[in-house]
């Protein structure tokens, strides 16, 4: 995540010459930082809960995550747009209309310029708005993925380890039918398995057909 904070952090660097070139730089970074934790929360969600809950921790998952999305698209957004109308500045000799369209935002801006005889005087406020709006947004951006990152890095180290279950062994059946106790008074009872019950069975019913017959 701190390689992903740092590619968020190139777009402070986006200016009129370079922008196109750092934007995929950042989005590169930035997505090759993100994407491993992704699959490591998912797998760490997952595998804490039984397996007939994987599938409702998943859903769980996938939901939470779609939420910060939804939720960091509006949060930066509305960041992003604060700082673009308090920045811009249309030139006086702009129609107060179109001037109030320019403000507005970008696409606005755009559409002003077209019905001008010089579209630069809209056009040139409003992209450096913009950039400036882009700048605040990415280091904000950074520094919350940074945050998490700390704490991510703190709180999974304070996680316990899991313990592995012993394996299960094959007992040898026992002599008697009966259920035993494995050991003194308030343990556990353990019940014979299906082939001591058939092995009961069969001698049982062997020994009564070997009885002498005394009503003879």
């Amino acid at each position: 995540m701190l390689l992903a904070a740092a590619g968020i952090a190139l777009f402070a660097l986006i200016d009129g010459s370079n922008g196109v070139v750092l934007v995929v730089i950042g989005m590169a970074v930035a997505s090759f930082g993100m994407g491993p934790q992704g699959v490591l929360c998912t797998e760490m969600v997952v595998s804490s809960v039984p397996p007939q809950r994987a599938g409702a921790a998943s859903a769980i998952s996938e939901t939470g995550g779609e939420f910060g999305i939804a939720m960091g698209i509006a949060l930066f957004g509305s960041i992003g747009s604060a700082v673009y109308r308090n920045v811009v500045a249309i030139a006086p000799q702009v129609p107060p209309h179109l001037a109030a369209e320019a403000a507005d935002g970008l696409p606005g801006a755009v559409t002003s310029a077209a019905q001008l005889a010089d579209p630069l005087s809209v056009l040139e406020p409003a992209r450096g708005a913009f950039t400036s709006g882009l700048h605040v947004v990415s280091l904000a951006g950074a520094t919350v993925v940074a945050l998490f990152a700390i704490v991510g890095m703190v709180a999974l180290r304070k996680r316990p380890r899991p313990v592995a279950e012993p394996a299960i062994t094959e007992r040898e059946p026992w002599s008697s039918h009966a259920p035993q106790r494995s050991g003194g008074a308030g343990s556990a009872i353990r019940w014979p398995s299906a082939r001591s019950w058939a092995l009961a069975s069969r001698s049982s019913f062997s020994g009564a057909g070997s009885r002498p017959n005394r009503s003879s």
